[in-house]
């Protein structure tokens, strides 16, 4: 390397040394974990140095009258400037963040988690903050709040949460999901045709009562239930003794309206029961 480019070269190390030795300088010394190490780098520079150089040369060293008789060697000294790269070694600084930690900006904020956090928030390294409903140490597990029986009747788990529902015959007090209670239905009140009867007659009467989680129905006297909900006349098998009695009162209300009977007919077959005039 020639003088010239010597000097170039060390110019620029000495440029670069006049700089701040501190790297990654868009990080705040002192930030959130920002951490920071020293180190030592090398540069070189252009030095100036002397020497003393010997020139020899040609001299009469014996005369006589004037006249050379000898000529000898002879030394004289000057001082030669010359030039030499020399080393030097620097410190600095370097700041990075601390391990867990991500930059932001001029500082290392964020929480690094690994693996990273299912259903929550890194909030230091490796170290999650679960959502609601959730656990575990990287919030991979569903809690099961059903098993704490929240609700009333039933209870349906879901990821992360839990809804609650009402049996048939009863019906949700809120409509929040987590609002375990029910309330009985009254059905007696909300459809009127529940209970009927088989055939629109005066003396049949089906009525709805209201009962808890559903209703029965009942009827009137002479009629009995079926299906649950209709009201059928009872149809009772009669003896002969009554059929006889049946018979004879229809011929007894026909022989007085029959032309020419006399009271004393009519008292005759009521007391004998009709059972021989009748026949």
């Amino acid at each position: 390397m020639d003088v010239y480019g010597l000097i170039l070269t060390v110019a620029v190390f000495l440029a670069l040394d006049e700089r701040s030795t501190t790297l990654g300088e868009s990080l705040r010394a002192g930030g959130l974990h920002v951490c920071s190490r020293k180190y030592t780098f090398n540069t070189y520079y252009t030095a100036s140095a002397q020497r003393i150089a010997y020139d020899n040369y040609r001299t009469c060293c014996k005369k006589v009258w004037g006249i050379c008789l000898k000529r000898c060697t002879r030394y004289r000294t000057r001082m030669i400037t010359y030039y030499v790269s020399k080393l030097k070694v620097n410190q600095g600084t370097s700041l990075f963040c601390c391990s867990g930690w991500a930059r932001r900006g001029n500082q290392c904020p964020v929480a690094i988690c690994r693996p990273a956090c299912q259903s929550g928030f890194c909030v230091s390294p490796n170290k999650c903050h679960c959502k609601s409903g959730f656990t575990g140490k990287h919030c991979q597990v569903d809690i099961n709040e059903c098993l704490k029986s929240p609700c009333q009747q039933t209870c349906s788990n879901l990821r992360g949460s839990f809804a609650c529902s009402c049996r048939r015959g009863y019906r949700k007090v809120s409509s929040d999901p987590k609002d375990g209670r029910c309330q009985n239905i009254n059905e007696c009140k909300t459809s009127k045709m529940l209970c009927s009867c088989a055939v629109a007659r005066s003396d049949c009467k089906a009525k709805c009562v209201d009962t808890i989680g559903s209703y029965k129905c009942q009827c009137s006297t002479g009629y009995q239930l079926v299906h649950r909900k209709i009201c059928k006349e009872i149809k009772t098998s009669r003896t002969a003794g009554q059929q006889d009695e049946q018979k004879v009162a229809r011929k007894l209300y026909t022989l007085s309206t029959l032309p020419g009977s006399s009271d004393e007919d009519y008292m005759y077959a009521v007391n004998n029961k009709a059972n021989n005039s009748l026949q």
